[in-house]
């Protein structure tokens, strides 16, 4: 079974995307912050989600770092409110593999 982490800040945001994986047959967790989504990493393949700005000190970039760290096999896709190009390529220079900006088209 497929499994995603889905991390936001947004209840909204992660109560979508929760339904759209859930009604794809995927395992869904999910958190609604980084430091929670950072603990929830499981340290095999997975694939984990995270909002670029949140709110606590803690953004998708220090989720991104941890699943890079605990699970380097882990698709990391950072999903943004506020997108900028030096962020992108902050992104994928450190092994996202996307960088989509909010909303998005399932």
């Amino acid at each position: 079974m497929n499994r995603v982490l889905v991390v936001d800040d947004e209840a909204g945001m992660r109560a979508a995307l929760e339904a759209h994986f859930l009604r794809r047959d995927w395992h869904v967790d999910t958190a609604a912050k980084c430091r929670r989504g950072a603990g929830k990493i499981p340290p095999r393949p997975a694939s984990a989600g995270g909002d670029r700005h949140s709110h606590g000190g803690e953004d998708g970039f220090a989720v991104m770092r941890e699943a890079r760290l605990l699970a380097p096999h882990t698709a990391v896709i950072l999903l943004t409110a506020f997108a900028s190009v030096p962020d992108a390529v902050t992104a994928m220079k450190g092994g996202a593999c996307d960088y989509l900006v909010k909303p998005v088209s399932f």
